[in-house]
C-alpha cells in the first residue's frame, strides 16, 4: 500500500478543540461525542476512565483515538475524592479554545490535548465510524507536536490568544501518526476501503454506513455502485473477505453489541434497531459472530 497517497486522499476535519487539565484527587467527565475524539498527553500522570470502568493510563507521549458514543473522564491522582462534569459548549466565536480544569494546586498536574475528528474522502463522510475500541499508542515525549501543544496551553491558560489552526494542524498530525502505526486501525474496513482499487466499492459501501439498519438488497447496493453483482461480490471478497450481506450483519452485530453493552431496551428492541426483522435471525447471527446468545452477553 502507498500510504503517502493513501493520506494524501483524506480530508481531516477536527470539529471540537481543547485543553483538560486534572489535579489530584479530581476527575473531569464529559459526555458521549457523536465523533470519533483524539486525546494526548502533554503533562502529568492519571487515567483516561471509560464508562465501562475501564482506566487507561495517561502520561506524557500517551495518544489515545477513541470511539464515538463513548462516555469517559480524566482523573488525577491514586485516589478520586472530587469529580466535575464539563458541557461540551464551546464560544460561539470560532477562534476560541476551552480550557476544562478540575481541581486545582498541582505542580503537574495531567493536562492532555482534545479533539473530535472526522476521517473522510469525498465518497465517505466519516471512516472512524467503523472504530469500535479504543486505539491507544506511546509517542514520544518531544515530538514537534507534542511541543507544540504544550505551548498552546500554556499560552491558553495564560490568558493570551491561541490559534486555533494550529492546534487543528498539530491534532491532525497526530491522527495522521496514529494511522499510520496502526495499519489495522478500525479494521479492515478502513484500510482496504481508503486503499480500494475501484472507486464504486466506496459507493456501496457509504449506502451501508448511512443507512444500515435499512433493508439494504443486494440489487440497491449494485444500483448505487454502479456495478454488476458478480463484480461486486468480487469486490467484497477481495477487500474484506466477506460477501456483502454477511459485511452488513456484522456491522449491524458490532453496533447490536455496543448497544448491549451499556444502552437501555430490551434485546428485541435492539434487534429492531439495528435492522434485524426477526428476533430469531439476531440471537442465531449474534452467537455465530460473538459466541453466545444476546441475551448471556448481556449479562
Amino acid at each position: 500500500m502507498d500510504r503517502e497517497n493513501l493520506f494524501r486522499r483524506l480530508r481531516v476535519e477536527v470539529e471540537t478543540y481543547g485543553f483538560c487539565e486534572a489535579h489530584s484527587g479530581w476527575r473531569l467527565r464529559f459526555e458521549a461525542s457523536e465523533a470519533a475524539s483524539l486525546h494526548m498527553c502533554l503533562s502529568g500522570r492519571g487515567r483516561m476512565r471509560l464508562s465501562s470502568g475501564v482506566g487507561l493510563p495517561m502520561r506524557p507521549g500517551a495518544l489515545v483515538l477513541l470511539p464515538a458514543d463513548t462516555e469517559y473522564g480524566f482523573e488525577a491522582g491514586p485516589e478520586i475524592v472530587s469529580e466535575c462534569d464539563a458541557e461540551r459548549a464551546f464560544p460561539d466565536n470560532d477562534e476560541s479554545l476551552k480550557l476544562y480544569r478540575a481541581g486545582d494546586g498541582d505542580e503537574d498536574p495531567l493536562v492532555v490535548a482534545c479533539g473530535e475528528i472526522i476521517l473522510a474522502n469525498d465518497e465517505i463522510a466519516d471512516f472512524l465510524t467503523w472504530l469500535d475500541e479504543p486505539v491507544i499508542e506511546e509517542v514520544p515525549e518531544l515530538i514537534p507536536s507534542s511541543h507544540g501543544l504544550l505551548t498552546l496551553f500554556f499560552e491558553l491558560r495564560d490568558g493570551r490568544e491561541v490559534s486555533v489552526a494550529f492546534l487543528e494542524t498539530l491534532l491532525k498530525g497526530l491522527l495522521i501518526r496514529a494511522l499510520d502505526i496502526h495499519p489495522d486501525l478500525g479494521g479492515s474496513v478502513l484500510v482496504n476501503l481508503l486503499d480500494a482499487a475501484d472507486r464504486r466499492l466506496a459507493r456501496a459501501l457509504e449506502l451501508i454506513v448511512t443507512h444500515p439498519s435499512d433493508a439494504i438488497t443486494i440489487d440497491m447496493l449494485t444500483a448505487n455502485a454502479g456495478m454488476s453483482r458478480t463484480l461486486l461480490f468480487e469486490q467484497f471478497k477481495e477487500a474484506f473477505g466477506m460477501s456483502p450481506m454477511r459485511f452488513i450483519y456484522d456491522l449491524r452485530l458490532t453496533r447490536a453489541a455496543q448497544m448491549l453493552s451499556g444502552g437501555p431496551g430490551s434485546v428485541g428492541e435492539i434487534a429492531r434497531a439495528t435492522g434485524f426483522r426477526s428476533r430469531s435471525h439476531f440471537n442465531r447471527e449474534f452467537k455465530r459472530k460473538y459466541g453466545q446468545t444476546p441475551g448471556r452477553f448481556r449479562g
